[in-house]
């Protein structure tokens, strides 16, 4: 019998009336395939952690599934989400752990790698490591250069940095991609606030937050 097939559950469980949980756990007693009920612990998981609010089984389900499960990008997975939990607690450097684990499974899933790279940038910056963060963006963006997350972390890190026409660019970049979020362009906006020089150094960041202006209105 597998590692899966004989994984406990831990204490605490069930731990809502919610009928997607119930759910689960009744797949999960009725399952005999390892793969299968892998795939099973793995969405109990994230419902503890996404709806239940249970953080706490959220992590102790994917610490067992880790431990036991031999697939690099599976692993790379796990601990990809058991950095997400570490990182909505703030546990900036739990987080960072965990996204180096990941990162050493050598994931070969361009999201998954996206997600390691980017959420190290965010955790780095909040720890005050701009320097490192910068590096992990970039290496997030080089990955996917269609997500605009990376571009605001690198923003945000050069902007530590002093280089805040490079941080313009990052957020312009950003802007471009998600034009509905408001937030990067009220981050540009302090931005040419904090350093008026930019708008007579730079002409074409005023055209493209007018650009955006006009996209929000619509």
């Amino acid at each position: 019998m597998g590692a899966a097939q004989t994984l406990e559950l831990p204490p605490g469980i069930p731990a809502t009336n919610s009928q997607t949980e119930s759910k689960l756990l009744r797949a999960l007693q009725q399952c005999s395939d390892a793969e299968k009920r892998i795939d099973l612990l793995w969405t109990l998981s994230q419902f503890y952690f996404y709806q239940a609010k249970r953080n706490d089984l959220a992590t102790a389900l994917l610490n067992s599934v880790s431990n036991k499960h031999s697939g690099n990008e599976q692993r790379a997975v796990f601990h990809l989400a058991l950095g997400q939990i570490a990182q909505s607690e703030k546990q900036w450097d739990v987080a960072l752990e965990h996204y180096a684990i990941g990162l050493s499974r050598s994931p070969r899933q361009p999201r998954t790698l996206y997600l390691l790279y980017n959420n190290s940038g965010y955790c780095q910056n909040m720890m005050g490591f701009h320097a490192e963060a910068k590096e992990y963006c970039r290496l997030a963006i080089a990955v996917d250069s269609n997500q605009h997350d990376a571009y605001k972390n690198l923003a945000w890190a050069l902007k530590h940095q002093g280089d805040f026409k490079g941080a313009a660019w990052s957020l312009i970049e950003a802007m471009k991609l998600k034009p509905s979020n408001r937030d990067i362009a009220r981050l540009l906006k302090e931005l040419l606030t904090d350093h008026p020089e930019l708008s007579l150094q730079c002409p074409w960041i005023m055209q493209e937050l007018d650009a955006a202006a006009t996209y929000t209105e619509n």
